[in-house]
């Protein structure tokens, strides 16, 4: 049976994961040009168009070593007979949720990857991108290193272009989500609210996968500071810094 293949280019190999937007597959560039795996993300859902062009839009506008790179795409107004699909490296080395554990306790190496992610969104919010989004699952990594990759900006918010969500509709990661943009606050979100998210991806890191609940760092089942040294009691004024930077765009 000969295997699906995409713009003419891409051979599908197996199936990686399905979500409620997506499935991803393995693919292979029968072209050559790609040399390294590069994975297929297909859109499931038709009525989700506004996020795929949104994403495409976001990835093309960004250049940064920490943001995912845009391989290939399939045309944005739905002409063609395939669907919706994005292409990008494949990412092998799992996300920051399946890696939580690596990171416990290390100010270290949970800094060298908080750092690199705050580069990046420095990057989107200079060119007008709010990625909305961030969360231990959308930052992924390609070795087993401190070097992460943002990203899913499905639901990014883009200076000057139309917003992709309906007014009133909860965007955003739950248990990482700015105050502001619970129960539908705030769509036209400013850079703080990844800033905020970045804070709690820091907290997740060095719990070793704990989520914490809103600002509750100082009660004695979440206070992972106390008694570990200064370097760990400065983390949460560090993150409380952070409020102050990128400015909003």
């Amino acid at each position: 049976m000969a295997r699906q293949l995409y713009g003419g280019r891409w051979r599908v190999d197996k199936p990686l994961g399905q979500g409620g937007q997506g499935v991803v597959f393995l693919v292979t560039d029968l072209t050559a040009e790609e040399s390294t795996p590069v994975v297929l993300k297909r859109i499931l859902n038709p009525r989700r168009a506004e996020r795929f062009v949104a994403e495409v839009t976001a990835c093309k506008t960004l250049t940064h070593p920490n943001i995912i790179r845009l391989l290939d795409h399939s045309a944005l107004d739905g002409s063609g007979e395939e669907k919706m699909y994005l292409v990008m490296p494949h990412m092998d080395a799992g996300n920051l949720e399946e890696r939580a554990a690596m990171y416990r306790g290390s100010v270290d190496s949970t800094l060298e990857v908080a750092l690199k992610l705050a580069e990046a969104l420095g990057h989107a919010h200079s060119k007008g991108v709010i990625h909305r989004d961030v969360k231990p699952a959308n930052i992924l990594f390609a070795e087993r290193n401190n070097e992460p990759t943002l990203a899913d900006f499905g639901i990014c918010l883009i200076r000057d272009e139309p917003r992709t969500t309906e007014t009133g509709e909860v965007v955003g990661p739950r248990a990482f989500m700015a105050p502001e943009l619970e129960g539908g606050g705030r769509l036209e979100a400013t850079p703080a609210a990844d800033v905020y998210s970045l804070g709690k991806v820091i907290y997740f890191m060095l719990a070793g996968g704990t989520v914490l609940p809103r600002e509750r760092q100082a009660e004695a089942k979440y206070d992972i500071f106390t008694g570990k040294g200064l370097r760990h009691e400065l983390v949460p004024p560090c993150q409380r810094a952070c409020d102050t930077f990128p400015p909003e765009v």
